[in-house]
């Protein structure tokens, strides 16, 4: 018996028919409300914009991290970057451990050759992102940070600089020192708009903290700065550097050309001192990151889990004096 096969149902067309003139008014409306939201730009436009503003971003910085650029950027902007071929993201090797970022982002040929067009300043740039020193990326990652939320949710810098910047401006000090960045501020009540920005996470001792007091102090004697900002975790080490830069206070100046150091004279720090070095501790919300909670976890800007020890006391773990005697050090 032959068994009659049923025809096959028939498909609904997809065409469809002019749409209504209250559903185009809706639209126009929508299209027109997104315009003003973004400023009467174009969502297209807007995009472009963002990508244009990530690219100088990143070549001025050299590298940064997916958090930061969404922070400084817009949300989105980096997974973009990366699919469009444009940005390079590379895995770090201590992998996201402690609060270190897991990823890192630099740019691509492509990206490189558009960034230095925009930015219209020649910087000395690493394409292959194996030559970027890991074991100074967490001290750098905190600089970025640091600058990124004060400009977008403080709002008193009028511009920023980085190291990179600062380093092939070819206006060096006498000393050649090169702060972690700098930083001019808007308006600030004291006259203290241009700060030297430095990040100290590890300890300076002896002749590495006496150079850097005097370096420091140069800076402000050569009117490059009007001020220093010194931040770091550990509040033992802040007492010990503001001591160290007390007015009326000696320092030992030092010289080193053949690896060894040798000392010169003694300097006396001077009354310009007085006030206008600043000594911030770092806490989470300075990094823009989540504060913690009761009941959950938090989450930082970056996509890194805080762990229950992030915030610990970092003077639980340095010391809080000079190195204990029979502690060797290679200088």
């Amino acid at each position: 018996m032959t068994t009659k096969k049923a025809a096959p149902a028939k498909k609904e067309s997809r065409e469809k028919g002019p749409i209504s003139a209250a559903k185009a008014a809706a639209i126009k409306k929508a299209t027109r409300a997104s315009h003003a939201a973004l400023g009467g730009i174009s969502p297209r436009t807007e995009g472009t914009d963002r990508t244009k503003k990530a690219l100088v971003f990143v070549y001025r910085w050299g590298w940064t991290t997916t958090g930061l650029l969404e922070i400084a950027i817009g949300k989105g902007v980096a997974a973009r970057m990366i699919k469009a071929g444009l940005l390079v993201k590379t895995r770090t090797i201590s992998g996201g451990i402690d609060g270190t970022p897991s990823h890192f982002l630099t740019l691509s040929r492509i990206g490189l050759e558009r960034a230095t067009q925009l930015s219209g300043v020649e910087l000395p740039y690493r394409l292959n992102a194996e030559r970027i020193p890991q074991a100074t990326m967490n001290h750098h990652e905190t600089v970025q940070r640091i600058t990124v939320v004060r400009d977008k949710f403080e709002g008193d810098l009028a511009s920023f600089l980085t190291e990179k910047e600062l380093r092939n401006s070819g206006k060096l000090t006498l000393t050649d020192k090169i702060p972690d960045a700098a930083w001019t501020l808007k308006n600030d009540p004291n006259g203290i708009n241009r700060l030297a920005v430095e990040v100290e996470l590890s300890p300076k001792w002896r002749q590495e903290l006496d150079t850097f007091v005097y370096q420091s102090l140069m800076q402000l004697s050569q009117n490059i700065y009007d001020g220093i900002v010194i931040f770091s975790h550990s509040k033992a080490l802040l007492a010990r550097y503001k001591t160290a830069f007390k007015v009326d206070a000696k320092v030992q100046t030092w010289t080193r050309p053949q690896g060894a150091w040798i000392k010169g004279w003694v300097m006396t720090i001077p009354d310009r001192a007085e006030g206008v070095i600043q000594f911030t501790l770092i806490t989470p919300e300075l990094l823009g990151k989540a504060p913690k909670s009761a009941s959950t976890a938090a989450v930082d800007l970056s996509g890194n889990a805080l762990e229950s020890d992030d915030y610990v006391d970092m003077d639980d773990l340095m010391l809080n004096d000079y190195p204990p005697e029979g502690m060797v050090f290679k200088l």
